[in-house]
């Protein structure tokens, strides 16, 4: 199950811009129009998901004609879509572990930004590791 975030970070933007039907575009349009409408009023995780989103368009945009960066893309997207699923649990976790360290530690550093990137407003749901 994919839950659209609020504001993505880097890794979630890239999923959602390479996924047809995410309209990652409008959120980024929402995000915009939320951050010159009430800047007050709008946590900075909303101006630091805007400029991940602009990355994530250099980026992929970057990788259009080299096959080594569209490998590097795809895994990006993977971590993008696990982000926006449910987060592992505790057994999760040991197992990712245990069958594939790399693959947890990406994984652990991609949670780490989001909740460095949310600060307060993370949703109760992703642990702070």
């Amino acid at each position: 199950m994919i839950l659209l975030p609020e504001t993505p970070i880097f890794y979630e933007w890239i999923a959602l811009v390479q996924h047809p039907g995410a309209k990652a575009h409008q959120l980024a349009q929402s995000l915009r129009s939320r951050l010159n409408d009430f800047p007050l009023f709008t946590g900075p995780e909303v101006q630091i998901s805007l400029e991940d989103f602009e990355r994530a368009q250099r980026r992929l945009r970057d990788a259009a004609d080299d096959p080594a960066k569209q490998d590097q893309i795809e895994r990006h997207v993977g971590l993008g879509c696990t982000l926006m699923a449910p987060p592992p649990d505790a057994a999760d976790w040991q197992s990712l572990i245990h069958n594939d360290a790399a693959s947890a530690r990406r994984l652990y550093l991609a949670f780490q930004a989001k909740c460095a990137a949310l600060g307060l407003a993370t949703p109760r749901a992703i642990p702070r590791l």
